[in-house]
């Protein structure tokens, strides 16, 4: 148990976007970009500006999908299409494969901090969202 709380604890602190607190901030800074596209929303679409609203629009759209997939319950009856368990491993098998496309060597043996750093070296390395 003990062990268990210390790797919560160092996760959150070296990878603090997936782990702990900065996983929550992660969502309420999606929930702000989204009130501020909904705000954007509203004053463009009244002006005229129908191409800025409907950028703004899917904007909105955009992180509604993200949070409605945040709260979506896990399924794990054997017999469904949708089993967690599944998707987890597809989910992991998926990750490896794309990490060892990006020149990863066997990232099914790395340690859980090395395996972080790795998909935390990757993301930095891809393009910025557009906003």
């Amino acid at each position: 148990q003990h062990c268990k709380k210390k790797l919560l604890s160092e996760l959150g602190t070296y990878f603090p976007s997936r782990h702990g607190e900065g996983a929550i901030i992660n969502i309420y800074s999606e929930i702000k970009r989204r009130s501020l596209a909904k705000c954007d929303f509203v004053k463009e679409h009244s002006i005229g500006n129908i191409d800025t609203a409907e950028r703004k629009e899917k904007v909105i759209l955009m992180v509604d999908d993200y949070l409605m997939e945040l709260s979506k319950p896990l399924v794990f009856n054997a017999d469904s299409k949708e089993n967690a368990f599944i998707d987890i491993d597809l989910s992991f098998e998926n990750l490896c494969s794309a990490l060892e496309d990006a020149g990863v060597s066997d990232p099914k043996n790395k340690t859980k901090f090395e395996f972080e750093q790795r998909i935390s070296h990757h993301e930095k390395k891809k393009p910025p969202k557009i906003r």
